[in-house]
């Protein structure tokens, strides 16, 4: 939660714009979450992550997509 008041914080006043927000506490269910994402058509230019797990599951997935052009952060 922590995390995530510090990413509004500090894009408060700029252009970025969070097109979802997701929860999960398992790795499988990042990995699935980021799949949904790169297939739903969405328009976006990075990914955040809240912990360790997230994380794992999206660079999975997105290394499974062959997208390397996708910052995660967190």
């Amino acid at each position: 939660e922590l995390r995530e008041k510090g990413l509004m914080d500090a894009l408060e006043g700029t252009d970025v714009e969070i097109i979802e927000t997701k929860l999960g506490t398992l790795t499988e269910e990042f990995i699935n979450i980021t799949n949904d994402l790169l297939t739903s058509g969405q328009e976006f230019d990075a990914i955040y992550t809240t912990s360790g797990a997230a994380s794992q599951g999206v660079l999975t997935a997105l290394k499974a997509a062959g997208r390397k052009d996708i910052p995660v952060f967190g």
